[in-house]
């Protein structure tokens, strides 16, 4: 498998939420820089730490599919405090979305070690230009090499 050559991956995500939609977008790096899997497109605008927390599902959903989950040490970075708090302490989560919490913590126990790490904004340019880029998209494109 092409991931166990390698021992950790990053994958910034980033969420958008804006008067015409809301879009998310990821790139996912591992060591030496290389990108080895993205995602991009359209999420229902209930506003940016929603859009962000989807782009998380996202990112989790690709690294499973992709069969790298087991394999690799995943430090996923965030621009949002707000949603690295709900990922790191369930007492802070909003009441409303328990259900998509619970589906998302499911996600996260299927791979062995998920990282949430805090970044400066516009570190991640390009998660930032893949969740701007298909706001208008009718799914989420979702791909891997």
């Amino acid at each position: 498998m092409l991931a166990d050559m390698f021992s950790r991956c990053f994958f910034g995500v980033f969420g958008v939420a804006k008067s015409n939609g809301a879009g998310c977008g990821g790139a996912l790096r591992f060591e030496g820089g290389h990108i080895r899997a993205l995602f991009s497109g359209p999420v229902l605008n209930y506003g940016a730490d929603f859009v962000t927390l989807f782009a998380v599902k996202v990112a989790l959903e690709v690294l499973l599919e992709a069969k790298w989950s087991e394999d690799v040490v995943l430090v996923m970075e965030l621009e949002s405090q707000v949603v690295l708090n709900w990922l790191s302490s369930p007492l802070t989560r909003p009441r409303k979305w328990w259900d998509y919490f619970e589906e998302l913590d499911k996600l996260m126990s299927r791979s062995n070690n998920i990282h949430f790490k805090l970044v400066p904004k516009g570190v991640n340019s390009m998660a930032v230009s893949l969740a701007t880029l298909d706001i208008q998209r009718n799914e989420v494109l979702k791909a891997w090499w």
